[in-house]
């Protein structure tokens, strides 16, 4: 087995040598008793043994959550910015989630343009129509130039800047709301960019394959200049699909940036939200700080 098999399962291996000695100590413990006589069968050994199996487990993967808010506490504890983020790791399962402020919802700016291409697609898909020309056109614009002008005019086509409300609703965006008159100041949360983009990525009852397999390219495709955000330190064999926005607003710098990160050792999705950055670069750089802690976390 090469280094990088051994990073990519050193966690999964911890978990399971801890269910077999959870096997053997509880296993052995009950059949001990069964043996000196007492009334359990072996069918009421493997229940027990079974759902003290599950516990464990359940302990175990739920480490990965507590361990990455702790380092995210800490990445954050040197800014006066308000900032979130929340993963969904695809090899354990685990949904963890952080946040500085005493909200949740945070301003867009250009991230809400992956959930602009998502709706558009969600309603071909409900009308059973293709996208036309132009649209494709205005998409990749919006996604791979971040296009204000593109982004406005497919709204236009989607029926308003309200129309993505209806694929909140669908996936379960609950904190979710597009601005009715400036789409770049329409509120989401971290764990709702997550659940968007689970539906991307994963699987999704919402969003064809073909739909997400058009999404994820037009992300993987950023111009150069918009690559930073998610994709910071990461490793020479990770891919990244990301989408970043930047505004600045009354109170500082709106800086965020979501994605999906893939390697030898990783596969999840992320999102970092951030507000009342001092200046663009500063935002940049929390984002940055926060996305390399979760690479690092995820591939040692």
């Amino acid at each position: 087995m090469n280094r990088s098999d051994k990073k990519r399962n050193h966690r999964r291996r911890k978990i399971w040598l801890s269910l077999l000695v959870a096997v053997i100590v509880i296993g052995g413990s009950l059949i001990g008793m069964t043996v000196d006589g007492n009334s359990m069968s072996v069918r009421s050994v493997i229940r027990r043994v079974t759902t003290s199996i599950g516990v464990l487990e359940k302990k175990a993967t739920s480490s990965e959550a507590s361990d990455l808010k702790t380092k995210w506490a800490t990445d954050t504890q040197s800014t006066d910015a308000d900032a979130t983020i929340a993963i969904y790791d695809k090899q354990t399962g685990v949904t963890a989630s952080y946040t500085t402020a005493g909200r949740s919802q945070f301003k867009t700016a250009s991230v809400i343009k992956v959930s602009v291409l998502s709706n558009l697609i969600a309603q071909h898909t409900n009308n059973q129509t293709n996208m036309t020309i132009n649209e494709k056109n205005l998409a990749t614009a919006m996604i791979e130039d971040s296009d204000n002008d593109a982004t406005t005019a497919l709204l236009e086509d989607e029926g308003g800047n309200k129309a993505p409300d209806k694929l909140f609703t669908k996936l379960g965006m609950t904190n979710s709301e597009m601005d009715e008159s400036a789409w770049g100041y329409s509120l989401t949360t971290a764990a709702d960019q997550v659940t968007l983009l689970r539906n991307i990525f994963y699987d999704s009852s919402v969003l064809p394959d073909a739909g997400q397999s058009y999404i994820a390219d037009l992300m993987s495709n950023v111009a150069s200049d918009q690559s930073w955000g998610v994709s910071a330190g990461i490793g020479n064999d990770a891919t990244v699909s990301l989408k970043n926005g930047w505004l600045e607003d009354s109170n500082g710098w709106i800086i965020n940036s979501v994605g999906h990160v893939k390697s030898h050792d990783s596969d999840y999705v992320i999102a970092v939200l951030t507000s009342g950055n001092t200046s663009e670069q500063a935002g940049i750089d929390l984002v940055q700080k926060l996305a390399t802690t979760t690479y690092d976390y995820l591939n040692n």
